[in-house]
């Protein structure tokens, strides 16, 4: 037992002083980061980013690996403002270098970027203002914001093929830059890439043009500025220019980038192609004298400042693709009174519409256009919507149904769209529509509007559901072939001239209501819907609808069950008689046949019978062949039995 224990005991102390006399590797358990001589670094996905360095190396070569892991990535501002380095060798292996990595390293001269490098980012390099020069790596696709801003000892820079995207400010004021080599894969370039370079001074061509066909500077001074065929993106070209009054863009154009046509304080008109996809941060800023732009649907980013300040700017609609408004986007558009923003924009900065007196916002109901327009407290109206039938607006007290832009001949217009309530049919929403012939509206509808159906040549019949109190002036106007409206009882209003110009319309409306009252006052066709149904005709007596007469020719019928809500409840004497019918049904709610109902018909009549059936008169089938189909222990049953009439038992499942 003694000896275990002074075995475990030395293999104890031999463990506790390798790990206190390594002085290379730490390990922090607790937020994983770690520690290698000078080195502070993550490990990711089997790979290192090296995250911090507490060295004072003038020349210094960064580790490929360490502990046989690869290092790709340098951190942000993992070397900012170290002023002792003065050249720098990177290894192959590193992919990506972090924001302000080497930012303010005033004294580096030179340094060996990685063979596989992909992207420097932001600030990489800003305020190293003794490198003299720089070798890209073949597989360099991006340069960030400010990369390069301030290195005013660079000379020369050879970009490589494979470059894609040069962001704003990337080379801004290298003052002694005086040749550049961009490839034609460049596609993007941003804001003042190139400001305050030699090499941007020192080109006197009229336009221009690098990359993938971007346009970075017009030398011109004409007041009509035609942009060449073929020209993809604008970046800074036209900033300051306030000799231009208008300007032409080319269909081939993709983008309108940063700084375009800042400060052009005299540019007057300008069309936006249909092709373009974004604009950027102060591209129209300061344009004092546009009064007014259209902005193409396919715009899904506006950048930051893009109108400031352009004071007599008086309307806006931006498109429905567009998912925020930036800072000070219209900041100081004083003349500015409408902007129409979509249901698409989920994020809206507070200072967007600074300045700007005269503003109205036109939104879409339960958007962030009306929160941030209530918060604001500025005056809104709500913006129209469509789907594949109807141009509608969406608001507080439902739907409003402003146009009918379907195509079908029946239209049944429904009491639900887009989760609210279709409470308007609104000025004009029918107005000289070609399609529409026969109309059904949900009785979630209160009001039809001015003009609504007016002109509409097809149309033949509307029905109009019971809830609906307001009919517009002019509603009908104009309908020739309009035969048949029916008016519920809720109509409580008719307006001028409802039904002016429509000859051969005829009213169905319940006698002593106010729809009634004004057909008779207006000379109008008027038929009481409780006594006229297709080819029935009814009676009211002591409360019952009695069906007293039929007008058409079928064979085979079934009988008409209720109208306008109420149970029809009584086959009135002699509706049938001589009638030469094959099949009959009368359905379920009907409690009596009367005198001679079916009486001496002209061919023999197989006639179902319901349940509620209780009273049958004794002549109601005198002379007729008759075959009654109904359930046993039924009157009707019973009725058979007495007179002798066949009896077939009818099932269900019939």
């Amino acid at each position: 037992m003694k000896k275990i224990t002074v075995i475990l005991f030395v293999f104890i102390t031999i463990f506790c002083f390798q790990a206190n006399n390594s002085p290379d590797k730490q390990i922090d358990v607790n937020d994983q980061k770690q520690v290698a001589g000078d080195w502070q670094y993550t490990i990711n996905e089997g790979t290192i980013s090296i995250t911090g360095y507490t060295g004072s190396e003038s020349i210094l070569e960064i580790p490929a690996e360490i502990d046989n892991i690869p290092v790709t990535m340098i951190g942000d501002e993992v070397f900012r403002d170290h002023t002792e380095l003065t050249k720098i060798w990177m290894p192959d292996s590193i992919l990506t270098i972090g924001k302000a990595a080497f930012s303010g390293c005033t004294s580096l001269k030179q340094i060996r970027l990685s063979a596989s490098l992909e992207k420097i980012l932001n600030e990489g390099f800003r305020y190293c203002t003794s490198l003299e020069s720089i070798e890209f790596p073949a597989g360099l696709i991006s340069i960030g914001n400010n990369a390069f801003e301030e290195c005013s000892l660079l000379k020369e820079l050879v970009l490589p093929e494979s470059l894609v995207n040069i962001s704003a400010n990337a080379f801004r004021n290298c003052r002694s830059l005086i040749s550049i080599n961009i490839q034609k894969n460049v596609k993007t370039i941003g804001g003042n890439a190139f400001w305050g370079t030699s090499w941007l001074d020192n080109q006197t061509e009229e336009f221009v043009i690098v990359g993938n066909r971007i346009l970075i500077k017009y030398n011109g001074s004409n007041s009509i500025v035609d942009v060449p065929v073929s020209v993809t993106s604008i970046v800074d070209a036209f900033s300051g220019n306030i000799q231009i009054e208008k300007v032409v863009l080319p269909d081939t154009l993709l983008n309108i980038n940063d700084n375009s046509f800042k400060d052009c304080i005299n540019l007057r008109e300008i069309q936006i192609p249909q092709k373009i996809t974004s604009i950027g941060s102060y591209a129209f800023a300061n344009c004092r004298s546009l009064q007014e732009i259209e902005i193409p649907e396919n715009v899904s980013w506006i950048g930051d400042h893009a109108f400031e300040k352009c004071e007599q700017l008086k309307k806006v609609r931006l498109p429905v693709v567009l998912k925020s408004i930036g800072e000070r986007m219209f900041d100081g558009c004083s003349s500015l009174e409408t902007v129409s923003i979509p249901a698409s924009v989920k994020q809206i900065h507070e200072t967007a519409f600074d300045n700007c007196p005269n503003l109205n916002l036109k939104v879409v109901f339960e958007t962030t256009g009306e929160t941030f327009a209530k918060e604001k407290s500025i005056p809104f109206k709500y913006l129209s919507q469509k789907n594949e039938d109807y141009s509608y607006l969406k608001g507080e007290n439902g739907i409003e149904i402003l146009d009918y832009i379907g195509q079908v001949y029946n239209v049944k217009v429904p009491s639900i769209l887009d989760g609210q309530n279709v409470w308007k049919i609104g000025p004009g929403a029918f107005q000289e529509n070609s399609f529409a012939r026969d109309v059904i509206l949900s009785d979630t509808i209160r009001e039809i509007g001015e003009w609504a159906f007016s002109y509409s040549e097809s149309l033949k019949s509307v029905s109009i559901a019971d809830g609906t109190s307001k009919i517009g002036a002019n509603a009908f106007t104009g309908c020739p072939n309009l035969t048949e409206v029916f008016i519920p009882s809720s109509v409580s209003e008719i307006g001028t001239d409802a039904f002016r110009d429509c000859p051969n319309v005829v009213i169905q409306s319940v006698s002593g209501s106010y729809a009634s009252k004004e057909a008779q006052q207006l000379g109008l066709n008027l038929i009481d819907p409780l006594t006229i149904s297709g080819d029935f005709r009814l009676a009211e007596e002591d409360g019952k609808y009695i069906l007293v007469g039929y007008t058409g020719s079928e064979k085979k019928i079934t009988l008409l069950s209720e109208i306008l809500g109420r149970k029809i409840t009584h086959v009135g004497n002699n509706i049938f008689q001589y009638a030469s019918m094959e099949e009959i049904i009368i359905p379920e709610g009907y409690i009596s046949i009367g005198d001679y109902a079916f009486a001496n018909m002209a061919q023999p009549l197989t006639i179902y019978l319901p349940d509620s059936l209780t009273e049958i008169s004794d002549n109601a089938f005198e002379g007729t062949e008759s075959i009654f189909k109904a359930h046993t222990g039924t009157a009707a049953e019973a009725y058979a039995r007495k007179y002798n009439i066949k009896f077939l038992v009818h099932r269900d499942d019939e």
